[in-house]
């Protein structure tokens, strides 16, 4: 009982499995060495009437207690490994080797588990170095002894060789069993170790997946349920901004229609943040213009000045590429949010973007710079002009929108896309910042080519493009969107037809050839990607169908896409857009 307790305690303090695995076989396997040492000088005690060898194997022993006591209570495991397998191999077994008989005793055996301690508890070059040096040192050790018998002392009995022989082969044979058991033992118990935490780590990484699809099927929900509403309001104050109005009803109209896009931004950027928070934000790369970029870029930040006297000012850098491949969207809402900022908080001057270019082969760093004489921001705020939620100077800019989150979105869209964002400014005087943008130029003729076909500006399409003998069709399950697009339709004199579902779509398809089917996604009972399984399963169908969705999740106009759409369109939707799709369709009719 008390060597069990002994025992125990020795496990906890030394061998416990909160200990890192290296360790733990240093310690038995010294600890192996020690006890070993006891045993050993308790025989040579009784065996032989010298006590030269049993001095010597009760030195050792404690020396090698006392180093294993350092390596604990320092924690310098590896330094201390060294030492005792150099002092061992090299000094203490070459010496009762000549003191216990030489070849004839018992000490070679010690020296196998001497090299065995060598492989177990030293590591890398160093236990590669040693090992040589003691296989070397064992070899002049074993040459000498044959050449000069005369230095190696003889046993004064048989009796005492053949106890010396046994007690050697004992130590080796117990001693390396009982490393090779625990070697097993701790083998065993790492591998239900490593299997329990495989299974914790896979219901860690399911219950992950599983709070990403309910944040993604949230943000989709989110995006449906609040762009809806907001597709209403714009689409019918489109719609009656293009009626005669008295001046004050159409100021009205205006300041809804501003209102409305603020609320707009904000949601934007709430849900773009929530993606970038749920890791749902990724890289989508695509061959594109900039021209065309550029000019979208322009048009928005014209929006935003609208009823302010400020100049906005555009400087291209001469021979600048038309044709790049990267992620557009996202640096065009990089670009977008920094110039609309600019405009927002310039309330005089101008807001200025210069954009230029370094090429390296078909890589090329994009530079924009967006400089303003606006508020600017103070010394002291600049540091945290990129943090969530963070509007700066709050008293001075309390009738200005926003969340605060426009710049923290910029400066994590900016990372993933492995550019850089920096700001300079003078409190009072303006500010100016900073983006480069990696990229590579696009060169091959068929992708520009495709490029030019995709992207034509209808410059020669006059104001009352209409498409009289043009059949659409619309579906969608909610009433007040129907209307929104007949309004928006109706401009451009289409003969329209509409669906409250995915089925009266089927019915209204088998009926009537259309030219063009504007299909909403998240419908009940039939949505609206099995719809357009169901229509493409009608035999001659091949009418091109638009995903007409609130649906605004990072990745959707790909899922859409790839699940057979021709083309995708966000709400909340307006005059341009509809204009500019229903022009790559019916442009020719004209």
């Amino acid at each position: 009982m008390k060597l069990g307790r002994i025992w125990k305690k020795i496990y906890n303090k030394y061998l416990n499995e909160d200990m890192p695995l290296d360790v733990r076989i240093f310690n038995i396997v010294v600890l192996v060495g020690i006890f070993s040492g006891v045993f050993s000088a308790f025989l040579s005690f009784l065996t032989e009437p010298s006590l030269l060898g049993t001095a010597s194997i009760i030195a050792l022993f404690i020396v090698l207690f006392l180093l294993f006591k350092i390596a604990n209570d320092k924690k310098k495991y590896g330094i201390v490994a060294v030492i005792i397998c150099a002092v061992t191999n090299l000094v203490f077994f070459p010496v009762l080797f000549y003191i216990k008989g030489g070849i004839s005793g018992g000490i070679t055996s010690w020296i196998i588990i001497g090299i065995l301690y060598t492989f177990l508890i030293v590591s890398g070059k160093t236990c590669a170095v040693l090992v040589i040096l003691e296989t070397l040192n064992y070899a002049g050790m074993m040459w000498f002894s044959y050449i000069h018998p005369e230095f190696v002392s003889e046993y004064d009995t048989p009796v005492q060789q053949y106890v010396h022989a046994f007690q050697c082969i004992m130590i080796t044979g117990v001693g390396i069993g009982i490393i090779i058991k625990y070697m097993i033992i701790l083998y065993k118990k790492e591998k239900e170790k490593n299997i329990k935490q495989k299974e914790l780590l896979e219901k860690a990484k399911s219950a992950a997946e599983e709070a990403n699809k309910a944040k993604s099927d949230f943000l989709t929900n989110m995006s449906h349920e609040i762009r809806t509403p907001i597709n209403i309001i714009m689409g019918i104050s489109d719609i009656a901004a293009q009626k005669d109005l008295a001046p004050d009803v159409r100021e009205n109209i205006n300041a809804i229609r501003i209102a409305s896009q603020n609320l707009l931004d904000i949601v934007n950027d709430i849900l773009d943040f929530s993606k970038i928070e749920s890791g749902l934000m990724q890289l989508e790369p695509e061959n594109f213009d900039m021209h065309l970029l550029r000019m979208e870029i322009i048009a928005g930040a014209n929006a935003k000045r609208t009823n302010k006297n400020i100049e906005l000012i555009e400087e291209i850098a001469p021979g600048i590429p038309r044709y790049f491949y990267g992620d557009r969207s996202k640096i065009r809402q990089c670009v977008s949010n920094v110039l609309n900022n600019a405009v927002k908080y310039t309330y005089e001057g101008y807001v200025k973007i210069k954009t230029d270019y370094e090429i390296n082969g078909d890589d090329v760093l994009l530079t924009s710079v967006i400089s303003d004489t606006g508020i600017g921001i103070k010394p002291e705020d600049i540091e945290r002009i990129f943090d969530n939620f963070n509007r700066v100077d709050l008293i001075k800019n309390r009738t200005v929108e926003g969340t605060g989150l426009g710049l923290a979105i910029t400066k994590r869209l900016m990372d993933s896309l492995g550019g850089e964002i920096s700001v300079e400014s003078e409190y009072g005087k303006g500010t100016s910042f900073t983006m480069t943008f990696p990229m590579k130029i696009v060169t091959d003729e068929e992708i520009i080519k495709k490029l030019n076909e995709n992207n034509i500006i209808n410059d020669n399409i006059s104001d009352d493009f209409l498409i009289p003998s043009a059949n659409i069709l619309v579906v969608d399950d909610n009433g007040m969107n129907l209307k929104v697009m007949r309004g928006l339709l109706k401009k451009f004199n289409p003969q329209v037809d509409f669906a409250p579902s995915g089925q009266k779509c089927i019915e209204k398809v088998m009926n009537k050839k259309y030219d063009l089917i504007f299909l909403d996604h998240m419908m009940p009972e039939m949505d609206g990607i099995e719809t357009l399984h169901k229509l493409k399963e009608i035999e001659g169908f091949d009418t091109p169908v638009i995903a007409l969705t609130a649906n605004a999740i990072q990745g959707v106009e790909q899922l859409y896409l790839s699940e057979g759409f021709d083309k995708y369109l966000s709400k909340p939707v307006n005059l341009k857009q509809i204009r500019t799709c229903l022009e790559c369709y019916f442009a020719n009719e004209q």
